[in-house]
C-alpha cells in the first residue's frame, strides 16, 4: 500500500506545472507546496505563464556546437559566407597586425610609438606657457589699422604706419628749374608743394588733390634775413587743384624758415619749411597734433 501511494504522488507530481523561481525550477505538489525540480533536458527560458521552455538545438550538429568551445572553428563559421569578404575581418587579415613578418610600414611598433611620444613631449616643451615666456625667432601677426585702439597686437608695421600718420617729412632738391618737393597733409587730400622759382628762392603752394576742399585754415609765420617777419592767413578758405600760394618767396640759403598751422578735415597739423644750399637741401616736416 505504501508503495502504491508513493507511485501515485510521483505521477501527480509529473503532471503538475513547473515554474522558474529565483533562477531555479520548481513544481507545485498536490498539497499546494513547491519543490525543486531537476530537469533532465536543457531549459533555455520560461514562457509568459512561467512554464519552462526546452532549448531547441534542432538542425545544429553536436560538432558545430562544439566549435564554439574550441579553437578549431574556421573563420567563415563565425559569419555568413554569403557576405563579401570586405564586410568582415578574417583571422588572416588581423594576424598581419600581430606578426613580425608583415612590413613595418603597415603598423606602428613600440619604438615608433615611443619616438612619437618623445617628439610630442619636445614640441610641447617648446610652446610658450600662457603665464609668460620669451619668443625665439621671427614672430608675425596681422597688422591692425592705424586707427585701431583695441587690445590687438601692435606689430612693427602698425607702429611705423601710426608714426607715419603723425610725423612725416620729405627732402629734395629745389635749386634748379623744375625742382620741387611735396608733402600730403595727412589723408585730407591737401598737398603742400615747395617749388623752385628763381636762383636762391622757392615758393610754397597748397593744392587740393582733386576737386575742392573746404573749409581750410592756414597760418604761416616766417622769419627771414636777420629778423624780418612775415605772415599769411587763410581762414575757412577753399583749396582747389589750381592751388593757393601761401608764400611766394622763400629764401633757400638757410636764411628763411617758416612754421605753418593747418586745420583741415577735423585735424590740426604743424608744418615747418626750410631750405639750404640755394635749395639743394630742401626740407618739409609735418606733425599731426590732433
Amino acid at each position: 500500500m505504501r508503495i502504491f501511494i508513493s507511485a501515485c504522488c510521483a505521477f501527480v507530481a509529473m503532471l503538475a506545472t513547473a515554474y522558474a523561481t529565483d533562477g531555479r525550477l520548481a513544481y507545485k505538489t498536490t498539497d499546494g507546496s513547491y519543490r525543486a525540480a531537476l530537469p533532465t533536458v536543457p531549459i533555455c527560458s520560461v514562457d509568459d505563464t512561467g512554464a519552462p521552455q526546452v532549448c531547441d538545438f534542432s538542425g545544429i550538429s553536436a560538432t558545430a556546437l562544439a566549435d564554439y568551445y574550441t579553437k578549431g572553428m574556421a573563420d567563415n563559421q563565425f559569419l555568413s559566407i554569403t557576405g563579401a569578404a570586405s564586410t568582415y575581418a578574417t583571422q588572416a587579415s588581423l594576424s598581419d597586425y600581430l606578426l613580425a613578418s608583415v612590413a613595418a610600414g603597415t603598423y606602428a611598433t613600440q619604438a615608433q610609438l615611443t619616438g612619437e611620444s618623445t617628439t610630442r613631449a619636445a614640441a610641447d616643451d617648446a610652446l610658450m606657457p600662457k603665464s609668460g615666456g620669451a619668443f625665439s625667432g621671427t614672430v608675425t601677426a596681422p597688422t591692425p589699422l592705424a586707427t585701431d585702439n583695441s587690445k590687438n597686437i601692435a606689430t612693427t608695421a602698425f607702429v611705423y604706419n601710426l608714426l607715419s600718420s603723425v610725423d612725416m617729412s620729405v627732402t629734395g632738391d629745389v635749386s634748379a628749374t623744375g625742382g620741387q618737393i611735396s608733402m600730403p597733409i595727412g589723408s585730407s587730400g591737401v598737398i603742400a608743394t615747395l617749388a623752385y622759382t628763381a636762383a636762391g628762392a622757392a615758393s610754397m603752394t597748397f593744392y587740393a588733390a582733386s576737386a575742392s576742399i573746404s573749409p581750410v585754415d592756414i597760418r604761416r609765420n616766417s622769419i627771414w634775413g636777420g629778423s624780418a617777419v612775415e605772415t599769411f592767413t587763410l581762414d575757412g578758405g577753399t583749396l582747389t587743384t589750381a592751388g593757393t600760394v601761401a608764400d611766394s618767396t622763400i629764401y633757400t640759403a638757410s636764411n628763411d624758415s617758416s612754421a605753418y598751422f593747418i586745420r583741415v578735415a577735423g585735424n590740426v597739423y604743424f608744418m615747418t619749411v626750410w631750405a639750404s644750399g640755394n635749395g639743394a637741401r630742401a626740407f618739409i616736416g609735418l606733425h599731426r597734433m590732433i
